[in-house]
């Protein structure tokens, strides 16, 4: 024999409002802190010689996903050479064609001089790697009181949202 018992919970409107504000309001600024970081990272990204802006106009804000820590938004780019540009590279020989490629673009159009500056880079790069430019970890620093102020503000957003008569 089993025993069926149906329960009414009142006050299951307020709460789904309740969670309804609060992820809004959580979405909301942590899309906007997405857009800041962007913003602080564009300016400070070396700029190459490829079309379509290259590394800087690669970099985007991903919308606010859910994920198992909270809310999350990715700054960043889907070029394969991003990484190394932040973080800088190990001693290795780079493409030398690649190298010619940005040096007849920003040094020089003569061909082999632009060969012989690219070689000379390359020897250097397999000698030494590369610094990285850390313009995703310089921006989010740079945009850290800003994120503060925005979600100090989706916090207010939230009281205010919550206690209001409705």
């Amino acid at each position: 024999m089993s025993v069926v018992t149906t329960m009414r919970v009142r006050g299951g409107s307020i709460l789904s409002r309740a969670t309804s504000t609060i992820d809004k309001s959580l979405r909301r600024a942590a899309w906007s802190s997405g857009l800041l970081v962007e913003a602080k990272v564009k300016p400070i990204t070396p700029v190459g010689v490829g079309g379509g802006g290259g590394l800087r106009g690669s970099i985007i804000t991903s919308p606010p996903h859910k994920t198992q820590d909270g809310l999350a938004v990715e700054v960043g780019s889907a070029l394969s050479y991003a990484v190394p540009v932040e973080l800088g590279t190990k001693p290795h020989m780079p493409p030398v064609v690649a190298i010619q490629d940005w040096v007849r673009q920003k040094i020089t159009r003569n061909p082999k001089l632009a060969r012989a500056i690219a070689w000379r880079i390359a020897m250097k790069i397999r000698a030494k790697g590369t610094k990285g430019a850390h313009m995703f970890e310089r921006g989010l620093e740079a945009a850290q009181a800003g994120i503060e102020k925005i979600f100090d503000g989706a916090g207010t957003e939230i009281i205010t949202n919550l206690t209001r008569k409705q």
